[in-house]
């Protein structure tokens, strides 16, 4: 065996020791027992640094993402109901958390026709929220909480990052704003967020609902909903771990959970926000509170 095969295999077993390692020190703590699922995002760290180092070097700035979010909103305003309440009510919420924002896109939510619970952000502050989200939330903290989290994927350049290369290319051709939004669209609907993004989106999320009045406890409340409407409720293994974009909800939903207890515990006597009937009556709480949707100490008033 020569000594590049030797330092190749040696190379091989420190990388497998690490992950044996790495899952006999998670297994303890996470609510799913031994899972691929940290490994994954501690691996997807080093690479993220890699990729945003690659895409600085792209000739497309912080301006160029505005143009194309502004394009794409009028993409989808074409085809929107401005006088929707479910569009008039998310977009009172947007502007209560993008006062927060580092990025002065114009964000802006809309609405989709689907069943499934789900949402996704595009470059330059649009938001997509399906009309099964907002059946399936039953608070407007938990709304909230989901808004940030898609705000996370743009204010970290989760989403830019995604399609930087291929608008690139698509430049130099001379494409219109129009078009390039096009082809932004289609491609970000065909990328799926790595495992890394989606708890960095989640540790933004829960950040900026710490920041705005409403409950810490919206993050982890929005994860037990969503987690109600899985239609086959399966144990996480190795291979649906790898597969599946987003780290596991009941990993999610565990995090949050205890961030939040920690909040309330750091913070008595304080006020949070929840807002069930908000939400039934999609009026924002920046319009009406309500005394009885006030929390203290984790417990409503």
């Amino acid at each position: 065996m020569t000594r590049g095969h030797t330092i190749f295999l040696l190379l091989i077993l420190l990388g497998g020791a690490f992950i044996v390692f790495t899952l006999y020190k998670q297994k303890s703590k996470a609510p799913l027992g031994m899972s691929f699922s940290p490994v994954f995002q501690l691996i997807g760290k080093s690479t993220r640094s890699t990729d945003i180092a690659i895409a600085r070097m792209l000739p497309i700035d912080q301006m160029d993402e505005k143009d194309y979010g502004d394009a794409i909103a009028k993409e989808y305003l074409l085809q929107t109901d401005t006088k929707d309440k479910n569009y008039i009510y998310l977009n009172a919420l947007i502007k209560e958390v993008a006062k927060f924002s580092k990025k002065k896109f114009n964000y802006q939510v809309f609405i989709v026709s689907s069943p499934v619970a789900n949402a996704y952000a595009l470059p330059g502050g649009v938001i997509c929220v399906t009309e099964g989200l907002m059946s399936t939330m039953t608070s407007e903290a938990q709304i909230i909480s989901i808004l940030s989290h898609e705000m996370g994927h743009i204010e970290r350049g989760h989403c830019f990052d995604a399609i930087k290369f291929e608008l690139a290319l698509k430049k130099i051709n001379s494409g219109t704003t129009g078009q390039l939004a096009d082809i932004a669209i289609n491609c970000f609907l065909r990328h799926s967020f790595s495992k890394t993004q989606e708890n960095d989106a989640d540790e933004y999320g829960y950040d900026l609902l710490v920041l705005t009045q409403y409950d810490p406890m919206g993050c982890s409340e929005a994860f037990k909903q969503l987690q109600k409407q899985e239609f086959i409720s399966r144990q996480s293994t190795i291979v649906s771990d790898y597969l599946d974009t987003h780290p596991p909800l009941p990993l999610r939903i565990e995090k949050s959970g205890q961030n939040a207890i920690q909040w309330w515990e750091e913070h008595h006597g304080e006020k949070r926000y929840v807002g069930h009937k908000n939400l039934i009556d999609r009026i924002s709480m920046s319009k009406q509170a309500y005394e009885f949707e006030w929390k203290s100490d984790g417990l409503t008033l």
